[in-house]
């Protein structure tokens, strides 16, 4: 529709002579290019999005991961205080689903 009404304009102006930009190769390519520049910014944003939906299953694997590594790490050093760990990590879930809500 809006394509519609844009051709209207510009067939107006033709008639009336107030045509101010003439169709040339210089104004199909900056068309083009325009086109060209929107189809890549809305090809990047789709990629983005199917990312995003990687990212909580991302982050739960590596709080675990960090939980398994530092439960190992108390097998050897039993001055290492897990239970904080987890507390700490349980704060990073915490965080996240606040600011999600």
């Amino acid at each position: 529709m809006l394509v519609l009404a844009i051709v209207l304009v510009k067939l107006l102006a033709d008639e009336a002579g107030f045509e101010f930009i003439s169709l040339s190769s210089i104004y199909t390519s900056a068309v083009a290019g325009g086109i060209f520049v929107i189809g890549l910014i809305v090809a990047g944003t789709l990629s983005d999005y199917k990312e995003a939906d990687k990212v909580p299953a991302e982050v739960s694997a590596a709080l675990e991961a960090i939980y398994r590594d530092c439960a190992a790490i108390k097998e050897t050093l039993t001055a290492f205080d897990l239970e904080i760990l987890r507390q700490r990590l349980l704060a990073i879930v915490s965080a996240f689903r606040a600011d999600l809500s």
